[in-house]
């Protein structure tokens, strides 16, 4: 295991397998229920077409994040932009 975090519904591990392959894994409790989110491995991810590098100065990330009031799945009713 890589890392795990806390949601209101589910938990994520982003976890390896012995081949060396990261996979993020959805456990909900309540449904008692394990899904594979995705299955990513940096360089095969990076060189999806669909994936699209952006880099952004710190500065800009930290103001960005600043002006984030809400969030969809806390807040459902305060969120104006879903992070889809």
């Amino acid at each position: 295991m890589l890392d795990q975090w806390y949601e209101p519904s589910a938990t994520y591990f982003k976890v390896q397998s012995t081949e060396s392959k990261t996979y993020l894994l959805r456990y909900d409790e309540e449904t008692d229920e394990w899904t594979l989110q995705s299955g990513f491995d940096s360089d095969e991810l990076l060189a999806r077409p669909s994936i699209e590098l952006v880099t952004v100065d710190s500065a800009i990330a930290k103001k960005a994040e600043q002006r984030i009031e809400s969030c969809e799945q806390c807040h459902p009713d305060g969120a104006e932009i879903p992070f889809d």
